[in-house]
């Protein structure tokens, strides 16, 4: 693990990406095992960016990756948001893989007034939670340890697209329940 640290993600991406997803896969590292977390989080961040990343980085890496980010959202602001990673994760369905997205996205790009990006995080945030009530729970809470952690507040944004998800859970909860009846 020092050594994928040491070699970082520049020399993997030459001898291919998908090289460094089997060797993360056979490794299993989890947060514990983590040396030089801000390594790690720049090399997740990188991989998920990367074509191959997108599609092979498994679950456990993404959840790393937003476990590292709660501390280190601060190092990635550099790095500019990528609509096609959201566009994949919510055509490929692959629902723990986007909610692990959008709570890095929340934590590293928080969408401002206006705009694609806040458009974008905020539909695909409604989505998810009609799919996944859960996500809501689980994204307040990874927020919640992210504003805690770095003395940040959670955006109104945020808690308000939150509010409208359980709002709209709710309603379709109750209409599930009434046609059920029938």
């Amino acid at each position: 693990m020092r050594s994928v640290e040491l070699i970082g993600y520049q020399e993997f991406e030459e001898v291919g990406v998908e090289q460094l997803i089997e060797l993360l896969d056979d490794l299993g590292v989890g947060v514990e095992d983590v040396g030089d977390k801000e390594e790690w989080t720049l090399l997740l961040l990188n991989v998920i960016q990367s074509s191959e990343g997108v599609q092979g980085l498994s679950h456990r890496y993404r959840k790393l990756f937003g476990e590292l980010t709660i501390s280190w959202s601060w190092r990635l602001r550099g790095y500019i948001w990528s609509s096609q990673i959201t566009a994949f994760l919510k055509g490929s369905q692959e629902r723990d893989k986007l909610e692990c997205w959008i709570g890095v996205a929340w934590m590293v790009w928080p969408p401002g007034t206006g705009g694609t990006i806040k458009e974008d995080i905020e539909h695909t945030m409604l989505s998810l939670f009609r799919q996944r009530s859960d996500a809501i729970r689980k994204l307040k809470k990874r927020m919640e340890r992210w504003s805690e952690e770095n003395d940040y507040q959670v955006p109104e944004s945020f808690k308000s697209i939150c509010k409208t998800g359980c709002f709209e859970v709710a309603q379709w909860d109750v209409r599930q329940v009434l046609s059920f009846n029938r």
